[in-house]
């Protein structure tokens, strides 16, 4: 589902993938790098 909504979305967008993490599971997988990642985005538009 993923590229499915990632590709009906129009607007500003940002993909992470986070190996070995199931549904809603990349916060806990790899905490460092979900919450980086959407700091970056967020600060873009801050």
């Amino acid at each position: 589902m993923l590229d499915i909504v990632y590709d009906a979305a129009n607007c500003e967008k940002e993909k992470l993938v986070i190996e070995g993490a199931g549904h809603g599971e990349s916060s806990k997988v790899n905490p460092t790098l979900y919450w980086n990642t959407i700091k970056e985005f967020i600060r873009k538009y801050i």
